[in-house]
């Protein structure tokens, strides 16, 4: 269950990283993670990089690929 509300907590970010320009801090207070410290340690074990790279790459990529 602890990995599914993870896992469901990173989706979430990921489309908050994409689609807003929030903050980490705000991203973790709105996804109730207790600091922004464990927000960015449980994001990286997802997708194996920190929010800001999957952030600043995603949005760099062209949508063709």
């Amino acid at each position: 269950m602890t990995q599914f509300v993870r896992q469901t907590k990173v989706e979430t970010a990921k489309e908050l990283l994409i689609a807003s320009n929030l903050s980490l801090i705000e991203i973790a207070e709105l996804l109730s993670f207790s600091t922004a410290t464990y927000f960015v340690k449980t994001f990286k074990k997802v997708p194996g990089v920190t929010p800001n790279h999957f952030r600043k790459h995603f949005i760099s990529r062209p949508l063709d690929d």
